[in-house]
């Protein structure tokens, strides 16, 4: 009997899937039995391949060298078990509905030519050279035609496979109504929570529910914040249980987007989390429904790893490897490895973890193996668990929320201030959701901190997040501080929470395409009229996925449900018979044929990557508290952000902004730092987690031995390495004994004993040391220190930021250091880049087209200074620098070099 083995015999089998199949259907083999090393990874991928080629597909694994092949589902269960038993250690030997045949063939690619990548893979496996791995002997390794009358007791139905969720007690319709009375203290609305309770119960999704609803009530009721996101922010029975924070009423959601009739799939509740508890919630999970597992994601040679591991294989060393990368050197296999790194390209290699995805308990349903890490994961990705029938459940970390829950415990520590962040000014004519919900233990601090007391009124607009929001002074707010967001938020001035929404729409490449982000701005700001009716909320423009669908209703006389399939159709039509095959259809039920090709236009452009309304509106709510509470509470905005830093800008940034909005940056201090940046008396004190070279549990033991009286109490009782002594001394940490930087080093190295006084640093030398070991200045802006190392040429001094607005069309030079950058390809497919740089004023842009930026990109990305020399571009109150030229602006110190 002929056993195949594609890619998922990892290291091992030298073809994927649809190789084998492609080649299965040439030999005209009736059956291919699929059998990879000890796991089920590729066996949704070879069902579907198998099936759209005629072929019958036969599902197995090779356990310790025995072929076991499924019969039934019976079988399937026995071998997911089986192969779970092997990978975690446990006891299971049932081998009913498996056929386990006694004569096999085992071909381990689809081509007699595939022996290299075969034997490629063997010495990447084994860890050894090309040369000493034998040849596969052909042509027992290859797939031949070989059909097996035995296989044809392997005839059941794979795909699609029924949906698996366990069974939760509770009453769903008696939590939602309680939630209504919380959530809709005024106006309820019955009819739609009902009608949404109708289509939950008759797909069979209450279960669903009650547990996403379980797990929510957990970390709520330990303080911790929670926020729903994706489409299922269009529902209000979402919304009751608290799983949501978004109004659907409010803001025009439809529940069809979500959730209807005609869909077979379970419903999809993305939830987040504080990132910093998301581990506990997870194992409350695991504790809740044992045997439960996360979802793996399938890890590939990229083309980096692909080379290394090439290269290696021919000899060359880790060194030799990394110089042939960077383009150091070259040799004369230099082909060869290339060759084969693209034959392995996109091979799986291992599995790991995806950021989220949990199923509960898949026993029988997905094998089950440890990933790198140790944790338990499903043997399929994303996409097969659920193909394969289990239900994904995403709980995911969320650095936003931290932020906003830390910014409130700082106000409410500091000032004894309490902030309700759902009850928040939205900007608009009522805030943008109700209280908290009264079943929340009193005294809890969630982010979304709740209270007993209901109810919706008008508010007046709050002026100070307006003006933050429209100057594009958001650094720090979730969602809203990357350079095209801050430029785009200048663009459409926002006023409220929906025009936050609709800027994190219309960010994305769906709804900025085709010119409409460029109609869209020019009606929000009043340049031409918008249209009323349709879309009138938008400016007539496709801003969402589901305007699809409210417009196939509208115009087409579609129910939500049937609009909702219609969208999906026209995501789906990829060529132009199949998008001119929906448009005849969509156009011959309009009673409007001329306002629909319109609408048709926009909806052909707009089929790429875009937000549905729901998802914009919950990170809206989000981004908006962020804002609120950076304009009304900047110092403790700037604490939170710095430590739940969200990546796109380095601490020194968000500090040197800090500073320019007149906030005092405090040295680290052993006698009064926590481990993470801190407020005191209005100022930000840097954390002793900065300093380089200090361990943590070094920290731990100064945290538990202060305070200190002198510097000989701080060292018999800390017991600190001399690197770490040496860091906490010249940034400052020290500063208290009253003793100069360098002498209370030289105490500290000959063990206290006397020692000559020695002048201090100067403001220059302590700078340099400061930024070398914290990576960010306390003083004054780091370029401030840095210039005095510039020479500039007769022409002048560069221009100073806060004068560009002033010079639009003129030709300018300034000097700037990095705060981020990001290459992209412009539609040629030309590299170009786009630098983020501040100075002492502000922050600034630069564009480096393609031709400057191949003179460029050998001097660009370090911290600086650079000098700029360009033009000043200006629209719709966003400015920038067309770079002509840039260079490194003289010396850097090696500290300011490291920094960043």
């Amino acid at each position: 009997m002929l056993i195949a083995h594609s890619y998922y015999s990892l290291l091992r089998g030298a073809s994927s899937p649809a190789a084998l199949v492609a080649r299965a259907k040439e030999l005209g083999l009736r059956s291919l039995a699929l059998a990879d090393d000890e796991g089920l990874y590729g066996a949704v991928e070879f069902w579907k391949r198998c099936k759209e080629a005629g072929i019958r597909p036969v599902l197995g694994a090779t356990i310790d060298g025995h072929v076991y092949l499924v019969k039934n589902r019976t079988g399937y269960a026995n071998l997911c078990r089986l192969i779970t038993a092997r990978k975690l250690g446990r006891a299971h030997g049932d081998t009913t509905g498996l056929l386990v045949p006694a004569n096999v063939r085992h071909a381990w690619f689809a081509r007699p030519e595939d022996w290299k990548v075969h034997k490629l893979l063997s010495a990447i496996r084994e860890n050894t050279l090309w040369a000493h791995v034998e040849d596969v002997v052909l042509p027992d390794a290859a797939l031949t035609p070989c059909d097996d009358p035995l296989l044809d007791e392997c005839d059941w139905e794979f795909l699609p496979a029924p949906k698996v969720f366990p069974k939760f007690e509770g009453d769903l319709r008696a939590l939602c109504f309680r939630g209504l009375a919380w959530r809709y203290p005024e106006n309820p609305p019955f009819e739609r929570l009902r009608r949404e309770m109708d289509v939950i119960e008759k797909l069979g999704f209450s279960d669903y529910f009650l547990v996403v609803h379980d797990i929510v009530r957990h970390s709520r009721e330990r303080g911790v914040p929670v926020a729903g996101r994706g489409s299922g922010a269009s529902s209000v029975v979402a919304y009751v249980l608290g799983i949501t924070n978004v109004d659907p009423i409010a803001f025009d959601l439809p529940f069809e987007r979500f959730l209807h009739e005609g869909r077979a799939d379970f419903p999809d509740l993305d939830v987040d989390f504080c990132w910093k508890i998301r581990d506990d919630i997870l194992a409350y999970v695991f504790e809740r429904f044992p045997d439960s597992a996360m979802v793996s994601t399938h890890i590939t040679f990229q083309h980096r790893s692909a080379f290394r591991e090439a290269a290696k294989v021919f000899g060359f060393s880790e060194e030799q490897v990394t110089a042939l990368q960077r383009g150091r050197v070259t040799v004369p296999e230099l082909p060869r490895i290339r060759a084969a790194a693209r034959a392995i390209l996109g091979f799986p290699r291992h599995l790991s973890v995806h950021c989220g995805g949990v199923v509960l308990r898949p026993d029988g349903v997905a094998p089950m193996q440890r990933a790198e890490k140790g944790v338990v994961v499903t043997q399929y990705d994303k996409d097969s668990v659920e193909e394969a029938g289990l239900v994904k459940i995403d709980l995911l970390g969320n650095r936003a929320l931290s932020t906003i829950r830390e910014t409130v415990e700082i106000v409410e520590r500091t000032t004894g201030e309490r902030i309700d962040v759902e009850r928040l000014p939205s900007g608009s004519t009522r805030p943008f959701g109700p209280r908290s919900p009264h079943f929340v233990p009193a005294g809890s601090r969630g982010v979304l901190a709740l209270s007993e007391a209901g109810g919706a009124g008008r508010v007046e607009v709050d002026e100070e997040s307006v003006r933050l929001l429209q100057e594009g002074r958001t650094l720090g707010c979730n969602q809203l501080e990357s350079p095209a967001m801050r430029a785009l938020l200048r663009m459409t001035r926002p006023c409220d929470v929906r025009g936050v929404q609709q800027a994190l729409a219309l960010i994305r490449p769906g709804a900025a395409s085709g010119g409409m982000k460029e109609l869209f701005v020019r009606r929000a700001r009043g340049l031409e009229p918008s249209p009323g009716g349709l879309l009138a909320d938008t400016h007539g423009v496709m801003l969402y996925e589901d305007d699809a669908m409210v417009l196939a209703s509208a115009l087409a006389g579609m129910t939500l449900a049937e609009g909702d399939r219609f969208r999906r159709r026209v995501q789906k039509a990829r060529t132009d018979e199949e998008r001119l095959a929906v448009s005849r259809e969509f156009l011959a039920r309009c009673a409007e044929p001329e306002i629909a090709k319109e609408f048709w236009i926009q909806m052909v452009k707009f089929n790429e990557f875009s937000f549905c309304r729901a998802h914009a509106a919950s990170y809206a709510v989000l981004a908006w508290a962020s804002a609120w509470l950076a304009a009304h509470h900047p110092v403790a905005h700037w604490i939170a952000a710095l430590n739940n830093n969200q990546g796109l800008y380095d601490a020194r940034v968000y500090l040197e902004q800090a500073k320019r909005e007149g906030i005092r940056v405090l040295l680290p201090c052993v006698q009064r730092s926590r481990i993470e940046f801190g407020e005191e008396e209005g100022s930000i004190r840097v954390g002793l987690g900065r300093i380089r070279e200090l361990e943590r549990r070094e920290i731990d033991r100064i945290l538990d031995a202060r305070p200190f009286e002198s510097i000989g109490d701080f060292l018999a009782r800390t017991h600190l390495s001399k690197p770490s002594l040496r860091n906490l001394i010249h940034c400052g940490a020290l500063d208290w004994t009253g003793i100069p930087r360098p002498r209370l080093w030289m105490m500290a190295r000959s063990g206290l004993r006397e020692t000559p006084p020695v002048p201090d640093f100067t403001e220059e030398e302590k700078f340099a040391r400061e930024l070398e070991i914290l990576g960010l200045s306390a003083r004054k802006h780091i370029l401030s220190y840095l210039r005095s190392g510039i020479r500039h040429p007769v022409s002048g001094i560069p221009l100073d930021s806060r004068r560009l607005s002033e010079c639009v069309g003129r030709r300018v030079r300034l000097l700037g250091i990095m705060a981020t950058a990001r290459v992209t390809v412009t539609a040629r497919e030309e590299p170009m880049e786009f630098l983020t740089l501040e100075d002492e004023h502000g922050i600034f842009e630069v564009v480096l087209f393609p031709q400057v930026f191949r003179r460029c990109r050998g001097l660009i990305g370090t911290l600086g200074p650079y000098e700029v020399t360009g033009r000043v571009e200006g629209r719709y109150d966003v400015i920038a620098v067309n770079a002509e030229k840039i260079v490194r602006a003289g010396d850097t110190p090696r500290a300011a070099r490291e920094a960043s």
